[in-house]
Formats: structure tokens, sequence, C-alpha cells
């Protein structure tokens, strides 16, 4: 970000984890646009319109963005989540050097877990997908911010759920015609 790094896909497997990505992104100050299907469809275009509109900017989506959308000039595939089917990973990489860019680049992080789909893709689309490790310094000092914007992430979310609390307990006590006071 910042650093010309162009307009970046990333792509989850669950809404959960989209909205989680988003908010921790948006801690780290990264301008950020969520795609899912749990979206109305006019929030969706509204979000792709804003991804669109910023060169440099994130997009993050469940498969739902792997086909059928033509956004030009994004840079960076990253898939946070390792898909279960092949051709879901080729279609989530036709999403770059489409447009404007003529080259793109696509990282696919991979936990323990993952490793049997990984192992899938490879199969399907070749032993090209080159993999690399790094616990160097560059990783460390990404998991120190991360671990703070989670930090904030969890008491942004604690405060809006006390908020809802709240406000859930005044609708009550007003259905119920009680009076009570702001201190709580």
């Amino acid at each position: 970000k910042g650093g010309g790094g162009g307009r970046v896909i990333v792509f989850v497997n669950a809404i959960g984890e989209a909205r989680r990505l988003s908010n921790l992104l948006t801690c780290l100050r990264v301008k950020t646009f969520l795609l899912h299907s749990g979206l109305q469809q006019r929030q969706r275009l509204k979000h792709l319109d804003g991804f669109k509109a910023l060169p440099e900017s994130v997009l993050i989506s469940t498969d739902i963005a792997a086909r059928g959308l033509d956004i030009p000039a994004v840079q960076v595939v990253l898939h946070y989540h390792v898909p279960k089917v092949p051709s879901v990973y080729v279609h989530r990489c036709g999403r770059t050097a489409r447009g404007v860019v003529e080259h793109g680049l696509s990282i696919l992080l991979v936990s323990p877990q993952e490793q049997f789909h990984l192992m899938k893709i490879r199969d399907v689309v070749g032993h090209d997908v080159a993999l690399y490790e790094d616990e160097g310094p560059f990783l460390e000092e990404a998991r120190k911010r991360v671990n703070v914007a989670r930090k904030l992430e969890a008491e942004l979310n604690k405060v809006g759920k006390d908020a809802r609390d709240k406000s859930w307990m005044k609708q009550q006590a007003a259905e119920m015609e009680l009076d009570i006071s702001d201190d709580g």
C-alpha cells in the first residue's frame, strides 16, 4: 500500500473470514472493499465500483468474484485460503493481468492443514506453483502489526457489542414502559 502496489483481490473461503479480514485491514488503514453472497446486489455493485475507482485498494472476496467479473488493473491476487477445487484456483488467478495490466502476481498462502488442497492444485496446473517459505524479518514485523490490529479489532467489536446490548436493553425497557438511566 502506498508504494504503487495497485489493486489487490484477496480471496477467502468463508463470509465470516472475509468480514474479519476486512475489519483487520481497516484497522491497519488499508482501504478495503468487501464482496460476498451475503450482501445485497446493490451493495455488491457499490463495493465493486469503489474498488475499481481506487487504483490502490483491496477487495476481499469469497469465490463470488472468481469468475464473470472484468476488473481491470488488478496486479495481485492473494489466496488467503487455498481453494478446495483446483479449477477455482485457476479462475481466481484469472482476475489479474486484465486490461491495462499485462502481468499479474498470484500468491497462495498455505497453512499446514491446506497442504492436501495445494497438492491437488499442483496436480492439475502442474508443478509451476513455486513454493516459498519465509520466516524472515518482514514476516516478523508484519506479525507484530497484525497482532496489534487484532487487539484493536477485538476492542472495537467489544465496544460495538456493548452499545448494541445497551440499545437492546433500552428498547426492551421502553416496551415494558420502564424508565432506565443512561448509566447502565
